[in-house]
């Protein structure tokens, strides 16, 4: 959220000319990240060719080495492999012409059957990267390599119950605009108890460990984006994620005490005159 903020900020006040996103994930492939070929057919013959599609880093370096000043929101980091990040280490290093490069793994030509590599230039003030990482085992898959974490400046954000509200409010109020939902203004009430709830209840060791139990900031916005714009809608969406801010057992399902104690915490904290007849929507599949 902080780092959405700060980037749609430079783009407004003009300081950059773009945004590109890069969600990281443990499943991340270096085709994901830097580019891959594939074929698609050509618009004037119609016969299929062999072309290049940039990976979500290497879309945003190109963009910067174009003129273009580029902020890559790179969400989750600690989550990808740091093999697959080992090239970015070398791209955010000004060489002594005062430009960075990239690398992207696109065979150019070729003479003699060695290809030409495609190696892009850029000036480091046309590129900035703001990585985000959660705390907690819950989100982290691997460790950065003390060299490309050493490239960052680093801010530590504590979540004051203040600023989470104000956050909250701030999505359940897009939900309360005229012609796009009709959430009461107690929905922020009800989300802020529910998180408050779910922390004490991790705390005493009736849900699993707090980093996975307790709903997020991303958790509650895809609740909102998910709930229609109705207190029935949200509802409905935090059962759907009940199950991933469980423990799984051997068989991978949810253990049946967390996801009743957070079912319960739903049913409190939100369910209160909210379609109380509706068994369908109290259903965990």
């Amino acid at each position: 959220y902080t780092a959405e903020e700060m980037a749609q900020d430079y783009i407004t006040r003009g300081v950059y000319d773009a945004i590109v996103r890069i969600q990281g994930s443990a499943s991340m492939t270096e085709a994901d990240f830097f580019g891959y070929q594939t074929t698609m057919p050509d618009p004037v013959t119609g016969q299929m060719r062999i072309v290049w599609a940039d990976g979500q880093y290497t879309e945003a370096f190109r963009l910067a080495s174009q003129g273009k000043k580029v902020i890559a929101i790179f969400d989750e980091i600690k989550q990808v492999s740091p093999r697959i990040l080992s090239p970015m280490l070398t791209s955010m290093v000004k060489l002594s012409d005062g430009k960075i490069y990239l690398r992207t793994g696109r065979a150019l030509t070729s003479t003699d059957g060695v290809a030409a590599m495609e190696e892009l230039t850029a000036d480091p003030m046309n590129f900035r990267i703001i990585a985000t990482a959660n705390e907690g085992a819950g989100y982290q898959s691997a460790d950065m390599s003390i060299a490309l974490e050493d490239r960052f400046m680093k801010y530590h954000q504590q979540m004051s119950a203040a600023e989470f509200q104000r956050i909250v409010k701030s999505y359940v109020d897009v939900w309360r605009a005229p012609g796009v939902g009709c959430l009461p203004e107690v929905a922020t009430t009800q989300l802020v108890k529910l998180r408050s709830e779910q922390q004490k209840a991790a705390q005493t060791g009736a849900l699993a460990a707090q980093d996975v139990s307790v709903f997020s900031i991303r958790t509650i916005s895809r609740i909102l984006a998910n709930s229609g714009g109705t207190v029935e809608g949200m509802l409905a969406a935090a059962f759907a994620m009940v199950f991933q801010h469980c423990e799984q057992n051997h068989n991978g399902k949810a253990i049946e005490t967390q996801e009743a104690k957070h079912i319960e915490l739903l049913n409190a904290c939100i369910g209160p005159g909210v379609l109380k007849n509706d068994h369908s929507l109290y259903t965990i599949s």
